[in-house]
């Protein structure tokens, strides 16, 4: 299989699990369709309420967020993101779910950010002016409290547990 066929049978198998996974938890939701989309996967309430979803699958150390200095600055709230890391090119398939909050992805980031500057500014001396890949590597997530399948995030979030005032 060509890369990039396998790169799009990587994603779409992250986004239908993802919400597999959601429904079989009885919430609501459904795969966008699409190359140039914005949101990989919906999950809806009952009353209309909504939480988008940005699904990230890996089978390599880290993913790309896009998410240079700018985006960092504004999390939206009913924004969530779920990463995949699996071996899915194995013989015994496993996959990790990491279920986070666009705040917390971003504060990540950001802080990732601020750890490669400096490490670089020690070893080269002036900080790290080029735009690069902003990129979260698993083992980061796999030690961030509350973010292995927690999937309540999203559930919490359409019930108003999360954010009773927005209800």
């Amino acid at each position: 299989m060509d890369k990039q066929k396998l790169k799009s049978c990587l994603s779409q198998f992250g986004e239908f699990s993802v919400a597999a996974e959601l429904n079989r938890r009885g919430v609501s939701a459904s795969v966008t369709y699409g190359n140039q989309k914005c949101t990989d996967v919906v999950a809806l309430a009952d009353d209309g309420r909504y939480a988008i979803i940005e699904v990230k699958t890996t089978k390599e150390k880290g993913f790309p967020t896009g998410l240079d200095k700018a985006k960092q600055q504004v999390s939206i709230p009913n924004r969530f993101w779920v990463v995949v890391a699996t071996s899915i090119d194995s013989e015994i398939h496993e996959s990790a779910y990491y279920v986070l909050t666009d705040k917390e992805v971003k504060a990540i980031q950001a802080d990732e950010d601020k750890k490669y500057n400096e490490s670089y500014k020690k070893k080269h001396g002036v900080d790290y002016m080029k735009k690069g890949v902003p990129t979260i590597s698993i083992k980061r997530l796999s030690g961030h409290p509350n973010a292995l399948n927690a999937w309540n995030k999203i559930a919490d979030f359409l019930s108003c547990k999360e954010m009773p005032g927005a209800c």
